[in-house]
């Protein structure tokens, strides 16, 4: 075992503590980033907040979602979910309110989840 001293980044988490005031701040910044340019959405607009006002309208009866589109929201809402546990629970309920969709999901979902980003 070796001893590599105080924690500075741990689980893609940048940790700062402060001795004076007794306070240890979590920050995901790279993660944060890391996800923006994987899912293409680096370059985007900022909102005030991260769900529409607006009542998302269910797919259509009989619709079925593309299989890519089904694997790109799955994998965006474990990644936020994965945010929400470090350091973002302002998303919380925007996300697990998106992610009871992800087994029929239609465009309107999609670009929601590009808002939360």
């Amino acid at each position: 075992m070796t001893d590599l001293g105080p924690c500075t980044y741990y689980l893609g988490m940048s940790v700062r503590r402060d001795r004076p005031t007794r306070s240890l701040r979590l920050y995901q910044k790279g993660y944060i980033r890391k996800v923006l340019r994987e899912f293409n959405i680096w370059e985007c607009k900022l909102v005030l907040t991260p769900i529409d006002t607006n009542k998302l309208e269910p797919s259509k009866e009989g619709f079925i979602a593309i299989k890519i589109d089904q694997n790109w929201y799955a994998r965006a809402i474990g990644s936020l979910i994965y945010a929400i546990l470090g350091t973002k629970p302002d998303i919380a309920y925007t996300v697990l309110a998106y992610s009871r969709y992800i087994t029929n999901l239609g465009e309107p979902y999609i670009k929601a989840i590009k808002r939360i980003f």
